[in-house]
């Protein structure tokens, strides 16, 4: 049962209640009963649809969370991906630097030698790189 339909039995239980409060004296025992029965059962109805509802809203609440788990490591992955440069061996790791020393005839300048090195296990390829830092 879904939330209408447990306000709308909340509603019934208490237009019972209502009718209960406001009965004669005069009734007889067996109507009272009757009464009283259709109110039990109308606050049962609104306990299990209010019931079923909570049971929803928390199964939504792990699945958002759950979602938001999810998105977390895309983010992630989408991150590892545009960083590095693609390599140029086997066209699907990332270019990683794996050292970096003074350039041998720049470095005096403040240029660097780097080694980038492929992150795909399978091909590992490795290549070395001038870098000037001062280039804007």
């Amino acid at each position: 049962m879904d939330i209408m339909t447990g306000l709308s039995a909340v509603s019934t239980a208490l237009q019972i209640a209502k009718d209960l409060r406001d009965l004669d004296v005069s009734l007889s025992n067996a109507e009272m009963k009757a009464k009283y029965a259709e109110l039990c059962n109308s606050l049962a109805d609104a306990k299990n649809s209010l019931s079923d509802a909570k049971i929803s809203l928390s199964d939504a609440k792990i699945e958002l969370n759950s979602k938001d788990i999810e998105i977390s490591k895309l983010k992630s992955k989408i991150i590892d991906m545009e960083s590095g440069d693609l390599c140029p061996i086997c066209n699907s790791g990332r270019m990683k630097i794996t050292a970096s020393v003074p350039d041998a005839i720049f470095g005096v300048h403040g240029h660097l030698r780097r080694t980038l090195t492929c992150q795909n296990l399978d091909c590992r390829h490795s290549e070395s790189r001038k870098f000037n830092p001062n280039k804007n």
